[in-house]
């Protein structure tokens, strides 16, 4: 489970915003991400005079945190009215997308890229864009966290305080005294 500072670093590589402006930050180099509806990050609850902004923002990060089979209970549970995207089997189709999208970008963040959230939410007003920033970085954290978790029990490193384990013998082809080649320290060249 990433820490607070863990997640908080990971927020450093995504943001939110409006969708004005966009293209100024693409041209900076991050990823813009379009949350609004029909996408699969969009949210199935409109802000409605009956349905003020806060409580479509928490109904979405209830609907955004259930998992893919609990998600029609979750939206009957939090009633309201829906946007018509959202009607019937195209939730479950949506929540299918949804899940999909989240861990890319979740592996997008992890690997380093800048991804930037933008609605149609005004600055300052409560948008699920949050949620979904929020969402994302936590993902990378504990993805970021599970990478190293992974090389520092690689048995084969010697990275996590132990000596490296000898490698295991080959299974044909050279004598057991040679070693295999080192991997290329840069990526192949392209063909001609």
């Amino acid at each position: 489970v990433p820490t607070d500072r863990q997640i908080h670093a990971a927020m450093a590589t995504v943001s939110d915003g409006t969708v004005h402006g966009a293209d100024e930050w693409a041209a900076h180099g991050y990823i813009v991400i379009d949350v609004r509806r029909p996408g699969p990050l969009g949210n199935p609850w409109p802000v409605l005079s009956s349905q003020p902004a806060r409580w479509a923002v928490e109904s979405y990060q209830r609907y955004l945190l259930a998992p893919r089979r609990q998600v029609g209970a979750v939206v009957q549970a939090r009633g309201g009215e829906l946007h018509e995207t959202f009607e019937g089997d195209a939730l479950r189709r949506l929540a299918e997308r949804r899940d999909c999208e989240l861990l890319r970008l979740a592996r997008l963040a992890a690997d380093g890229a800048w991804l930037h959230f933008v609605c149609t939410c005004p600055p300052g007003a409560p948008c699920h864009r949050v949620v979904v920033t929020h969402a994302v970085a936590t993902m990378s954290a504990q993805l970021t966290c599970a990478r190293i978790r992974a090389r520092e029990i690689d048995p084969y490193r010697g990275d996590n305080g132990n000596p490296p384990m000898p490698a295991p013998p080959p299974l044909w082809g050279a004598p057991p005294d040679s070693r295999p080649p080192s991997p290329p320290t840069s990526p192949p060249s392209s063909p001609p």
